[in-house]
Parts: C-alpha cells; structure tokens; sequence
C-alpha cells in the first residue's frame, strides 16, 4: 500500500491532495474516511514516528519509540482506487489523536497507536460504534514511549535507512 489515500471515488487522484493523517475526532464526518470506517480498518506497523521541537530558529527532529524498541501498531484506514484502465491502487492514512503528555512537548496530535488489546477490536469487519472508537483511539501511555533527537537528515524525502534513527549528538528532552 502506499501512504497518501486516494477514496475509491475520486475522479483523477492527480489532481487532488492525498490525506496522510486523519483525526480521529472528526473521522465519521470527512466524506474520504467515512466508508472506510466502516470496514476498511488495517494497522500500520511502525517502529516509531518522528515529531519536531522549536529549538531557537531551527526545528529539530525527534524519533519516539516504545522504550523497549517493540513494534506498534497505528490505526490506519486504507481505500482501493481504480484507475480507468483497471488498475487498482491500494492507499491509506494514519490516524491522530490527542498527544499524551510526551508528544504534547512536540505537537497537538500523535498517532492512534493502539494497544495489543485493541488491536483485534480495531480489525472487526463491521462498523465501530463511537463509544468503541473512543475508548480505542486514545493516547498511547507516555510512559512506554522515549524520544531522542536525531538527524536533521529525515527533512529530505530521498534519505532511507537505519541511520534515520540514530542518536543525534543533541541533547534528548528529558521525559
């Protein structure tokens, strides 16, 4: 799948803006999310996820990760788009929530990293209702996550690799 969803009922995916997050507050209302929502759940792996802090006139780059280097698992929403000529294209987005008390030092949303518990709920083939979604989409606990700076490298989309997620000689925030 390719992060960027294009809703199955777009006309030219060229010309329009494809969402890579999505609120979990606002999820029912937006019309791209809507029927995905409903049963087109999937979780999207990551080992962490990147945030910056204001540091003078410069914004650096923090990877944060669970404080035993586990994997998560981020709520996500995925669409199937065909092309004129058949084609399908398999896209998704991320879902945000509320930071927790941690990623409130970097920004106003974080991903919907969902707990082991949550994680089957969150793949049942039908519509959740909104008291489920609440209970599920909720901030993960700041306790099990642990930032470090990193470098400023991440900025240029051609850069891959292992060394994305190395220690920056920077100062970490403390937790």
């Amino acid at each position: 799948m390719v992060w960027g969803l294009i809703p199955s009922w777009t006309k030219d995916p060229a010309t329009t803006r494809h969402a890579i997050n999505a609120r979990a507050d606002t999820l029912a209302e937006r019309p791209s999310f809507r029927q995905p929502l409903m049963n087109q759940r999937c979780l999207v792996p990551a080992n962490g996820f990147y945030e910056w802090k204001k540091s003078g006139k410069t914004s650096v780059p923090h990877y944060i990760h669970r404080k035993d280097d586990g994997l998560v698992a981020i709520a996500g929403l995925y669409d199937l788009w065909r092309s004129p000529d058949g084609t399908i294209k398999k896209t998704f987005v991320i879902v945000t929530t509320d930071p927790n008390a941690l990623v409130s030092r970097y920004h106003d949303r974080m991903p919907a990293i969902l707990r082991p518990d949550d994680e089957e709920t969150w793949l049942l083939p039908r519509p959740l209702d909104t008291s489920t979604l609440r209970a599920v989409l909720t901030p993960y606990p700041a306790e099990e996550l642990e930032p470090y700076a990193v470098s400023r490298r991440v900025n240029d989309l051609a850069s891959e690799g292992k060394e994305l997620i190395k220690k920056s000689e920077r100062e970490p925030i403390s937790v």
